[in-house]
């Protein structure tokens, strides 16, 4: 995570461009520091992360050598320079200790001092739960940022961040209930509840290749549109529904694992309900 001091290494809040926006009134308890995003013509490209209690959300526009597209760095006690250069395009959001404990379920200490994947910290399905949160978190500041640059870079990233990530989070959750259901009593189709989560999983992901994924190309458009003063403001008014019908689907499907209800496919086998 650290390298060494170098004189071309700068604070964040030092490197210029920087396109900042603060969070809505409820969300600003979680988020002190509000969103800022990063552009290829912010310099120095070298990062000096100060002392800090607050724990550092980061999603790639343009990937880099260095780090996961998505990660996290906790809370660090002393200040300590970041390795290798920054990505060439990010979004940085910096949550307060109970926001990140809320969007991620670890303790700080957990994360304390260290860099970490997205995808490690959540699992697959809790991914796939954290990436619908941080699309919600992008289409709010599209949608209602104060400042044309930012929402011009929330859409962007949207367009770039959005449907693999969650396609492969999908198949992911996917693949570990086909191996589960066949590995154990529970089956595939012997009961209810996991025969209806494997049917909204995969429609889920079939809407991210079939619905979702087509008009990306459209939404980085109008993403750039803003800049020129001329988008179409029809090309994301559907941006709402994809992460309010995934956390919708993913909290069901999460519900049915838990309470497992309904019972057997084909009742009338002894033994119970449970195999």
């Amino acid at each position: 995570m650290t390298g060494t001091l170098t004189s071309t290494a700068a604070p964040e809040r030092a490197r210029w461009p920087r396109l900042a926006a603060a969070p809505q009134p409820p969300l600003r308890s979680l988020l002190p520091r509000g969103y800022a995003g990063f552009t290829e013509a912010t310099t120095p490209r070298h990062l000096i992360l100060p002392a800090s209690t607050a724990v550092s959300l980061v999603v790639k526009i343009l990937d880099s050598p260095y780090r996961p597209p998505a990660f996290v760095m906790g809370a660090h006690g002393s200040s300590s320079v970041v390795e290798g250069d920054c990505a060439p395009s990010y979004l940085e959001v910096w949550l307060a200790p109970l926001g990140a404990y809320t969007l991620l379920g670890l303790p700080m200490e957990e994360l304390s001092g260290q860099l970490v994947d997205l995808v490690d910290v959540l699992g697959a399905a809790g991914a796939w739960i954290g990436i619908d949160v941080i699309v919600a978190v992008l289409v709010l500041a599209g949608r209602f940022g104060d400042d044309v640059a930012v929402r011009s870079l929330a859409y962007q990233a949207l367009a770039t961040f959005v449907v693999w990530p969650m396609l492969t989070a999908g198949l992911v959750c996917l693949a570990t209930g086909l191996i589960l259901g066949m590995a154990t009593t529970w089956g595939l189709l012997r009961y209810w509840w996991v025969a209806v989560k494997l049917a909204l999983n995969l429609v889920l992901c079939t809407l991210i290749v079939l619905v979702l994924q087509p008009g990306m190309d459209e939404v980085a458009g109008y993403g750039r549109d803003l800049l020129t003063g001329s988008p179409d403001p029809g090309t994301v008014s559907t941006l709402f529904f994809p992460p309010a019908v995934s956390l919708t689907t993913l909290t069901l499907a999460t519900t049915l694992a838990v309470f497992k209800p309904w019972g057997r496919i084909r009742p009338g086998r002894s033994g119970g309900d449970r195999p």
